[in-house]
């Protein structure tokens, strides 16, 4: 998966997510998204 900054899209407040992986990866490493921006509001 990668991280794109919005900016690059004309949208400097988003980012945009891509992957090129089986659905089982792509649940894990959104779950992982979660947690960490859950982390970030938490604090």
């Amino acid at each position: 998966m990668a991280a794109i900054p919005g900016v690059a899209f004309g949208e400097d407040n988003c980012i945009r997510l891509s992957y090129a992986t089986d659905l089982t990866a792509v649940e894990k490493g959104m779950e992982r998204l979660d947690k960490f921006v859950s982390s970030l509001l938490a604090g």
